[in-house]
């Protein structure tokens, strides 16, 4: 079963809001786009309030 793209899962989302969870999109190609901080894609995904997970993040459950 494919995963969403981001594009489709920022759709989805929307803008983030005050009490929504943090959501940050994990398990990327290398070659895609939003992994380089000057990209316009990775803008899109923090201009609406989302993130992209770095090399070495830990994320607490």
């Amino acid at each position: 079963i494919p995963h969403p793209t981001i594009e489709d899962s920022i759709h989805y989302l929307g803008m983030k809001k005050i009490n929504d969870p943090d959501i940050s999109f994990i398990h990327l190609n290398h070659s895609n786009p939003v992994n380089d901080h000057n990209s316009e894609e990775r803008k899109l995904v923090e201009s609406y309030g989302w993130s992209i997970c770095e090399r070495n993040d830990t994320i607490s459950i």
